[in-house]
C-alpha cells in the first residue's frame, strides 16, 4: 500500500491511486471475530462505493481480468488451508471496490470463512485505492479487542489521506512502540514537520532502526530538516548516511539545498549528473537562480 507525501512541490510515494467518487448505502452487516477468524455475513462488503447496476447487465459489465482472476479463485478453492494466500494474492490484484466484494462473495458461497489475513489484505487494499469511506466502514466493523496494530497501521495512512491530522497522530500513538510501522512512521515525519515540531520529527526518525529505513524515510526527513531552516543538518544527514540510500527525488532535493545554502560546486557537480528527464522544473529554476546570484556577487567583487 502506498499514500502520498506532499509539501509545495516535493512529492513522496508515488502511488497510483483510484479516484473515483462514489456513493452506496451502508448496510447493517457486521463483523464478529471468533479465535482469531473473521466471520463475515454475505453482505459485509455491501457497503461498496459504487452504484449497483441492473442484475441484468451487471454481469455483462465485468472485465475480462475480473472474469479470468474469478476463475482463477473459484479454481484455486481447494480448501481452507490453501485459500488464505490465494485470496490475499487475488485481492492485492483487485481494481475496485466491486472485485474485491467478488471475491470474498465466492470464497462465502464455497463455504470459507476469511481469514484476519483477508481484513488485512482487503482493509489495506482499500486503502491503497483511496476508499477511505470503505476503508473506515470495515475498520469500525472490527470488535475493539481485535484492532490490532496492522489494521491501525493502515489507518494512519487513511486518516492522513484524509487530513485528519490530530485523528492520524492519536491512531499512531495507539499502537504500541514496537509494532510501529515505517510507514506509519514516516507519516509522523511529514505531519511534524508541517506543524514545526522538527525535533518531535528527528525523535520518530530517529526510532526507526536503521536497517528499517526506507528512501522515503531519509527524503522526508531531509525535506523536513530543509524546511525548518536546518539546511546543515539536511547535508550532514545526507553525506553521512542517505547518501547510500538515493533516488533522483533525494538527488533533486540535495542540488536544491546545497544550492541554496551556497554550496554552489557541490550542486553543480550533482547537477551535472543528472540527464534532462531525471531534473525536475524546481532545480532547474534554483540552479538558475544559483547562477544569476553567483553572477551577481562575481560583478560585485570585480567593482
Amino acid at each position: 500500500m502506498a499514500f502520498g507525501f506532499s509539501r509545495g512541490s516535493y512529492t513522496i510515494n508515488p502511488s497510483t491511486q483510484a479516484t473515483n467518487a462514489q456513493t452506496r448505502t451502508p448496510n447493517t452487516a457486521r463483523l464478529s471475530v471468533a479465535s482469531g477468524v473473521v466471520n463475515r455475513s454475505q453482505d459485509v462488503l455491501n457497503d461498496q462505493s459504487q452504484p449497483e447496476t441492473p442484475s441484468s447487465t451487471s454481469k455483462l459489465r465485468s472485465t475480462a481480468t475480473q472474469k479470468k482472476v474469478l476463475k482463477q479463485f473459484k479454481k484455486k478453492l481447494v480448501s481452507e488451508n490453501t485459500v488464505d494466500e490465494t485470496t490475499i494474492s487475488l485481492i492485492n490484484q483487485a481494481t475496485s471496490p466491486i472485485h474485491i466484494k467478488s471475491l470474498i462473495t465466492n470464497s462465502q458461497k464455497q463455504g470459507v470463512i476469511p481469514s484476519i489475513k483477508v481484513l488485512h489484505s482487503t482493509l489495506e487494499r482499500y486503502a491503497e485505492l483511496n476508499q477511505v469511506r470503505l476503508a473506515h466502514y470495515l475498520y469500525n466493523s472490527i470488535p475493539h479487542e481485535h484492532r490490532d496494530s496492522i489494521c491501525k497501521n493502515i489507518m494512519v495512512q487513511v486518516l492522513h489521506t484524509e487530513n485528519k491530522i490530530q485523528e492520524t497522530i492519536d491512531m499512531f500513538f495507539s499502537i504500541p512502540s514496537h509494532e510501529r510501522s515505517t510507514r506509519s512512521k514516516n507519516t509522523m515525519i511529514k505531519i511534524y514537520s508541517g506543524k514545526m515540531e522538527i525535533n518531535n520529527a528527528l525523535m520518530i526518525f530517529q526510532s526507526i532502526p536503521e536497517r528499517e529505513r526506507l528512501i522515503s524515510s531519509y527524503n522526508l526527513m531531509i525535506d523536513a530538516l530543509a524546511f525548518n531552516d536546518r539546511s546543515d543538518d539536511a547535508i550532514r544527514l545526507f553525506e553521512q548516511n542517505a547518501i547510500h540510500k538515493k533516488n533522483n527525488f533525494t538527488i533533486n532535493l540535495m542540488i536544491r539545498i546545497y544550492a541554496k545554502s551556497g554550496y554552489l560546486k557541490t550542486a553543480e557537480d550533482w547537477y551535472k549528473n543528472l540527464s534532462t528527464s531525471q531534473t525536475d522544473e524546481e532545480t532547474k529554476k534554483t540552479m538558475q537562480l544559483a547562477y544569476h546570484k553567483h553572477f551577481k556577487e562575481q560583478q560585485v567583487t570585480i567593482l
